[in-house]
């Protein structure tokens, strides 16, 4: 990552990828019924090394990217709590991403 320059949106996506990958290993271990604070400790530090990694990897980023043209309070970044809902009424908690470059 160093000598790269990331734009505000690039930096999200990234950032994005490490709390996912915390949030999934965590879950995994919900799912198996793990107690140990120490098992979920591990599970989401080696979850969000990779989600930053696998992120990282997977944008293209070059040595000098047009996107930093444009100053950070040029872009918008917006999360909105919103919910999903199904025709039987049955409704989920979602938040709503808005990236403007």
């Amino acid at each position: 990552m160093i000598g790269k320059n990331y734009s505000f949106g690039q930096a999200v996506m990234i950032s994005s990828g490490g709390i996912t990958g915390g949030l999934f290993t965590a879950g995994i271990l919900v799912v198996f019924d793990v107690q140990s604070a120490k098992a979920y400790q591990i599970a989401i530090l080696g979850g969000a090394t990779f989600g930053l990694h696998y992120a990282n990897s997977r944008l293209n980023i070059s040595k000098e990217s047009p996107l930093m043209s444009k100053s950070i309070s040029e872009k918008v970044f917006t999360l909105t709590p919103t919910t999903l809902g199904d025709s039987d009424g049955t409704y989920i908690p979602a938040l709503s991403m808005n990236l403007i470059f």
